[in-house]
């Protein structure tokens, strides 16, 4: 029995996707006499970041953190994902966090240690999400792996002697 893992549509991510698999749209600079005057937004620290994965994981899937840990204002760092992803930071962040939590689960097996470890504020939040993505809930989805897992390391039955 082969598990399904269906694409993501309810928040557009395919969960088969890795973060270079997003389209994202050259940053365009700022002009003008106001106070971002000069302001490019290609040259900001957000560029010298490569690893926004590990910068999510790391930031513990709040946008107010992740701002913290790239060292930009929220703003600037909403600006930026609009520029080039399309969605603001936190529905980047919810999109990468539902991605890692199969993994999760399949290391963990336990739904609660994994939902606060995804920074969810409580199991209820996860287990609504997860549902609604993957079509299962995680305990379901646990169960369903490790069975998957089961019957493939099981030995031909021994009425089937060649």
């Amino acid at each position: 029995m082969k598990l399904p893992v269906p694409s993501c549509s309810t928040f557009g991510l395919n969960v088969t996707m890795s973060i270079g698999g997003f389209q994202t749209r050259g940053a365009r600079a700022i002009t003008g006499n106001g106070a971002g005057a000069g302001l490019n937004r290609s040259s900001s620290n957000l560029n010298a970041v490569s690893e926004w994965v590990r910068l999510a994981r790391t930031s513990r899937y709040d946008s107010h953190e992740l701002a913290r840990h790239s060292q930009v204002s929220q703003r600037q760092l909403q600006r930026i994902f609009h520029d080039r992803f399309g969605r603001t930071p936190q529905q980047w962040l919810n999109e990468m966090r539902l991605h890692d939590a199969p993994d999760f689960l399949l290391n963990t097996k336990h739904v609660k240690p994994v939902s606060y470890e995804l920074g969810f504020a409580h199991p209820s939040h996860f287990i609504r999400r997860f549902k609604r993505v993957y079509g299962y809930t995680p305990l379901k989805f646990v169960c369903l792996a490790f069975a998957e897992r089961d019957q493939a390391a099981q030995p031909p039955s021994r009425w089937h002697f060649p």
